[in-house]
């Protein structure tokens, strides 16, 4: 029986000849690559979509940590700016009854600190009595050498200047 080689060779090229498996190969690979590019770009985002989870929670476990040391800026319900005011209407003058005067902290800031310094020791000292008590008696103490018997009234115009001024 005699072969005829050109009905062969056009029967495979009809049937998917080399030219036909070669660019279904090409096609397959093709395929193949994008499928593990979207793998590869998927499993990225599902990464990242992570990540972002994990430093929203450990910020929010920073913020309830810290929520202490962040309320410190309003002891007692008033801002530290509002308590500062207050003693420096309440003293009447300029220097907001701080009697030194500090090369680099201007009267408002060095009333901030002393008042910062006594919530602290008030609340390392377990928050016995008030607040405001505890900052009378070390801010304005009653009979101190400079008490020209006003001194009694401080906590009082203290209290009055936070409430007005709030």
């Amino acid at each position: 029986m005699k072969i005829d080689n050109n009905k062969f060779i056009d029967r495979r090229l009809k049937n998917g000849g080399f030219e036909a498996r070669k660019l279904t190969s090409d096609i397959i690979r093709v395929r193949r690559m994008t499928d593990r590019n979207i793998r590869e770009i998927e499993s990225r985002a599902v990464f990242s979509a992570s990540m972002l989870f994990v430093c929203l929670l450990l910020a929010g476990l920073l913020l309830i940590c810290f929520a202490g040391t962040l309320h410190a800026e309003s002891i007692e319900g008033y801002p530290i700016n509002t308590w500062a005011e207050a003693i420096h209407h309440a003293e009447g003058n300029d220097n907001y009854g701080i009697l030194a005067h500090y090369k680099h902290t201007s009267y408002k800031q060095a009333c901030i600190n002393s008042v910062r310094h006594s919530y602290r020791i008030w609340l390392s000292h377990g928050k016995h009595g008030s607040f405001i008590n505890t900052l009378g008696c070390r801010y304005c103490p009653i009979d101190c050498e400079n008490d020209n018997g006003t001194n009694k009234y401080w906590i009082d115009n203290v209290k009055y200047w936070l409430r007005r001024l709030s």
